[in-house]
């Protein structure tokens, strides 16, 4: 991490370019009976990335960036940086409601560790989260949202990566 207080030294280090080699690293892995973690932008005090498995980085991951001012709402994929969605989000009239210092965190590691709360009238980034896309240790893709099951996305917004990639 970013303090230099975490190491670890995986078994494979990947570096997917879509959702389905994430599934296919995940299937693999999962076959082989090794754990899989995601790396984001090296914030988490505690060692949540830390793995002699297969470790994942989703930087280069169909970096999307989608915006929706009517709903005000954002898709992104989950290795996108929060730094990047500054600028797009400025362009919409949209911004984050708060993100403290994390700016180079990926989304998906600032939702899945609850990072940057200060309250019930600012809460922490997965608040923010109305749905999500995980890919189960089968490599299968479930689909979470508020609408379709409330209970499983909150699990989600915090999961620290134990409900999939």
């Amino acid at each position: 991490n970013w303090f230099g207080n975490q190491k670890c030294y995986p078994n494979q280090l990947h570096f997917p370019q879509s959702e389905a080699e994430v599934q296919e690293i995940v299937r693999a892995a999962s076959r082989e009976g090794m754990g899989v973690r995601v790396v984001g932008g090296g914030h988490s005090l505690p060692p949540v990335v830390s793995t002699d498995g297969a470790l994942l980085d989703l930087t280069r991951l169909n970096p999307v960036i989608r915006s929706n001012p009517h709903s005000c709402t954002v898709t992104c994929s989950a290795g996108v940086k929060l730094s990047a969605m500054f600028d797009p989000l400025w362009d919409a009239g949209l911004a984050m409601k708060n993100i403290g210092d994390l700016a180079d965190s990926t989304i998906a590691g600032a939702v899945s560790t609850g990072a940057q709360g200060t309250g019930v009238k600012l809460q922490c980034t997965s608040a923010s989260m109305v749905s999500g896309r995980l890919v189960i240790a089968n490599g299968e893709v479930l689909e979470v949202s508020k609408d379709r099951d409330g209970e499983l996305l909150k699990a989600a917004q915090v999961s620290i990566g134990m409900l999939g990639v």
